[in-house]
């Protein structure tokens, strides 16, 4: 449909074409990043710090995985809930681990969005991309709070600015992440006013299913979900060097501040890498101790639940007589 006297039709063809050219230069940026760290690094030097790595290390980052996904999982219940009361702990699972899986191999992890709404019968889609859409702001606030305080410490000298730094990434980012229901009034009424779209009326609507207490508690889960995160990078840098808990918590968290404000690559390949060997080497950690420990984050906390994930749905598509998508409202 055109929109005015020379502008070009926008169809479905076109529009498939240009998420599949994102997804490719997201997927070649991630090639490339990836591949310039590990030559600045030294594949020889990556190589022989895993042939030296430590196990009992390495282990106990991997089985964080469980608690990491039992907290995301805890949330995305009670979110859930506030939209259909009985929502299972395991059907939160595997909404949740199929967003995973559908976000890792799409540009932005916008398959994300598609993949949560899966495996919740009774739930409107729109309303779980809403509540999708909150549940990922939640943990970029967190992200900017832990972050913008790590890097006040990491590259400030010490002083009135770099405490007015942490003192302002404390106190805006909770604010905002406390009241996230003021967003979705927000943009119901910029919607109401400019755009009149009801898809976006019905997605807002998820912004608005949570009572205080529910919000007060998925923050809280969020806020150790982060902490669990610090925890496996620690745990794994471990595993090839010497880091300390709290220069492991300033690092970890400015590397997922940075990660989420440079989302152009596919899965955050290349940028976490990046910035794992710039901001572990300032608290003195090798490059090629940083850099394998952020792949080793990527595969456990990523490939494994995706795999795990899409191993699930394809298992559910296969059975007979099974139409996940058709009792499903729009």
């Amino acid at each position: 449909m055109e929109t005015g006297v020379n502008s070009v039709p926008v169809t479905p063809a076109v529009s498939r074409t240009r998420r599949i050219l994102v997804g490719f230069a997201r997927t070649v940026i991630a090639v490339l990043t990836l591949y310039f760290v590990v030559e600045s690094v030294s594949w020889k030097n990556v190589q022989s710090a895993f042939l030296s790595a430590r196990l009992g290390p390495m282990a106990v980052g991997a089985v964080l995985l469980l608690l990491n996904l039992a907290a995301r999982t805890r949330k995305w219940q009670m979110m859930v809930d506030s939209l259909r009361s009985g929502t299972t702990f395991a059907e939160s699972a595997r909404s949740l681990l199929l967003g995973i899986s559908f976000g890792s191999v799409t540009p932005a992890e916008i398959g994300e969005l598609a993949g949560r709404t899966l495996h919740l019968p009774g739930a409107r889609r729109s309303h779980v991309v809403g509540l999708t859409l909150l549940d990922r702001l939640q943990i970029m606030l967190v992200w900017v709070l832990f972050g913008v305080g790590a890097l006040a410490f990491l590259l400030m000298r010490p002083g009135p600015l770099q405490w007015l730094s942490v003192i302002a990434a404390l106190i805006f980012p909770s604010i905002v992440a406390w009241r996230l229901d003021l967003l979705g009034r927000l943009g119901h009424a910029v919607n109401d006013r400019w755009m009149q779209r009801g898809w976006i009326t019905r997605v807002l609507d998820g912004f608005s299913c949570l009572t205080p207490r529910v919000r007060a508690r998925t923050l809280a889960l969020t806020v150790g979900f982060h902490l669990i995160l610090c925890a496996q990078l620690y745990a794994f840098v471990n595993a090839f060097a010497v880091v300390s808990v709290i220069d492991a918590v300033l690092a970890a968290s400015a590397v997922m501040f940075v990660k989420a404000m440079l989302p152009i690559s596919l899965a955050d390949l290349g940028v976490r890498e990046m910035a794992a060997v710039y901001f572990f080497g300032l608290v003195g950690v090798p490059a090629a101790a940083a850099l394998n420990a952020s792949l080793l984050l990527f595969v456990v906390n990523i490939v494994v639940p995706g795999t795990v994930g899409a191993l699930e749905w394809w298992l559910v598509r296969s059975r007979p007589n099974t139409t996940p998508d058709a009792e499903r409202q729009r």
